[in-house]
């Protein structure tokens, strides 16, 4: 190999070693722990809200599945279990996915 080719091996080297680092900080803060996913969720009820009020649900009843779904999935230690078995699949799926995507 000659000097050049070394000299591109190492800057290629530097390049992959960019790509692949790891971006996301260790010291995440309060509003990308807690209030991004909060307002993601209200966001979805009130999207969720909105279609049923467009397909004309009454709006106590629109409260009334908001309640039962909170109680049919933590409301008992039986609803968390059962919620946490669905989810599983779910997450693995979704971290094997992005996993695939990072390394290209």
């Amino acid at each position: 190999m000659t000097e050049t080719n070394r000299t591109a091996d190492r800057a290629m080297s530097e390049e992959m070693k960019s790509l692949l680092a790891p971006t996301i900080e260790s010291g995440s803060s309060w509003r990308d722990l807690f209030l991004l996913p909060m307002a993601a969720l209200l966001l979805a009820m009130l999207i969720g809200a909105l279609i049923m009020i467009a397909t004309s649900v009454a709006p106590a009843t629109i409260l009334q599945s908001f309640v039962a779904m909170a109680r049919g999935s933590l409301g008992s230690m039986h609803a968390l279990s059962e919620t946490v078995t669905a989810a599983i699949p779910l997450v693995l799926s979704g971290l094997g996915i992005g996993l695939a995507f990072r390394a290209g």
